[in-house]
């Protein structure tokens, strides 16, 4: 089956290393020109020299300016955009060092406003005005079983998941599919700190119902399959890939 990616434009938040790198792999491959949207600006250039059909752009979520020049750049070089994947965060290692207070504020910053920001800029300026667009958000399991000492990280992850449920209606009246998904975990640059404990991946491989620990590529399959024309009538799913971690 034909998914419909050739010529379409990707823009991809978080998009160097893990499940955005991995959705940009895939779009490629299909045929699709991606923006690569990230901090790391050492990786972020030699990623779209390799890939071909890419240019990266340093984007700080958390940063209005940033998100307009993404777009900016986005039109700029490829006149159009067709899909908005919402990869961008951090865990918690990121803030561990930080106060309460600071924690709670920069994983809202980043997971929360950064992802409504994008979507905004997206929205208003292209995908509206064109009547139509694929927007994936990334939500997580833990926004459905909680997670010790991590609820900063599961509450954001949570608002993820109502912003895509509210705005999926309103934003369906353009001809703008808007879904989410809601991973477990895998390999990816974020996670590896947690596999560095013996117990903790013998726990995982456990709650998993293969027994084995997932890849990004796993979580970044059904994410751009949701960006494909054929899943038009998805709209404001919130769909599980954990590998039956949790199901709902």
């Amino acid at each position: 089956m034909n998914l419909g990616f050739e010529n379409k434009v990707a823009v991809i938040t978080g998009a160097v290393g893990g499940m955005g790198e991995e959705c940009a792999r895939i779009l490629i491959e299909e045929g699709a020109k991606v923006v690569l949207a990230d901090i790391r600006d050492e990786a972020g250039p030699r990623l779209a020299a390799e890939l071909g059909n890419a240019i990266y752009i340093r984007v700080d979520v958390t940063n209005p300016d940033d998100i307009a020049r993404m777009v900016d750049r986005a039109l700029e070089a490829y006149g159009t955009i067709d899909i908005l994947i919402n990869t961008a965060g951090i865990g918690g290692n990121a803030v561990r060092n930080l106060p309460e207070k600071e924690q709670w504020n920069l994983m809202f910053a980043v997971h929360v406003q950064g992802t409504v920001a994008c979507i905004k800029e997206v929205t208003e300026r292209v995908m509206i005005p064109n009547k139509s667009g694929k927007i994936v958000n990334v939500a997580s399991l833990c926004n459905h079983s909680g997670a010790g000492g991590m609820s900063h990280y599961c509450a954001a992850k949570a608002a993820i998941t109502q912003i895509t449920l509210g705005g999926a209606r309103q934003l369906g009246r353009h001809g703008i599919n808007m879904n989410c998904v809601s991973p477990g975990n895998v390999h990816s640059p974020m996670t590896e700190i947690q596999f560095s404990d013996p117990a903790r991946v013998e726990q995982l491989k456990q709650e998993i119902v293969f027994g084995y620990i997932g890849s990004a590529r796993d979580i970044a399959y059904p994410m751009v399959l949701l960006c494909s024309d054929r899943m038009g009538w998805v709209v404001g799913a919130d769909l599980n890939v954990s590998a039956g971690q949790v199901i709902y």
